[in-house]
């Protein structure tokens, strides 16, 4: 079973719209339709050193994190750390376009998106986001450079910036509660419950940690970017950078945030 998070419960109103929050959630979805269907129409080939690729590998491939690419300046370089996290995983559900990778980083985007937007104000909040995106898709590139996977597999997904803003949320508001609804496989269940965010933000953070170990051992990158959840959450702490001035105050004085 997974908590699976849906709103913070502090009973403090936000200041104004998340207008940031929700963009960047029209944007990725806007983004993933764009490219399932356009390419799904598209059938020539990409080709690349070790063969031809098909439909959304080459955007995937284009405009995600490849070490290869990074390293040698190759198509969009370091820039694809960026737009890699606009990027998702494609999938179908009953005969339909459908990404379960895409859905849950939303979720989670929704969750703690808005508290942290509120805490910055929405343009800062945007670099915030982008930087620990940043962060995290160059962190999955070291690591998988000079592995098998060194050109083979594109970094994709919102889920290293994510993570920024959840360790963000851990370090601005670590007693607050955060509602989740619990799922069973990929069923939810209609019951919501509260857990300290300190509790399951850590209890989060302690899931990324043996996967990398693994890993590690194997080179097998493949799967879950274990390594850009990691570094992303940790640059949640570069928040001081661009949180309001009063709340920062308050922070720094033990005012209740």
């Amino acid at each position: 079973m997974f908590p699976l998070p849906v709103a913070d419960s502090t009973g403090v109103r936000y200041r104004s719209i998340p207008w940031v929050t929700v963009g960047l959630i029209l944007i990725n979805v806007a983004i993933w339709f764009h490219t399932e269907i356009q390419l799904f129409f598209d059938t020539a080939p990409f080709y690349t050193d070790f063969g031809p690729i098909y439909g959304e590998e080459i955007v995937h491939f284009v405009y995600g994190t490849v070490p290869q690419a990074v390293r040698n300046q190759q198509g969009l370089g370091a820039l694809s750390a960026i737009t890699s996290t606009f990027l998702h995983a494609p999938g179908w559900l009953f005969c339909l376009p459908f990404s379960w990778h895409l859905l849950g980083n939303m979720i989670f985007l929704w969750a703690f998106g808005r508290r942290i937007e509120d805490a910055c104000g929405s343009w800062r909040f945007l670099l915030f986001y982008l930087l620990a995106g940043m962060i995290a898709s160059m962190a999955s590139v070291l690591m998988r450079m000079g592995s098998v996977y060194d050109r083979l597999i594109p970094g994709i997904g919102a889920s290293g910036a994510i993570a920024g803003v959840m360790g963000a949320f851990l370090i601005l508001f670590p007693g607050t509660r955060i509602t989740t609804i619990p799922l069973i496989g990929i069923i939810p269940i209609p019951i919501r419950f509260k857990i300290p965010a300190l509790i399951y933000l850590l209890w989060w953070l302690a899931q990324q940690v043996l996967p990398i170990i693994q890993q590690t051992q194997t080179e097998e990158y493949y799967t879950t970017d274990f390594v850009a959840h990691l570094a992303g959450f940790f640059a949640g702490m570069l928040i001081f950078l661009f949180v309001r001035k009063d709340l920062l105050y308050r922070y720094v004085t033990g005012a209740r945030l």
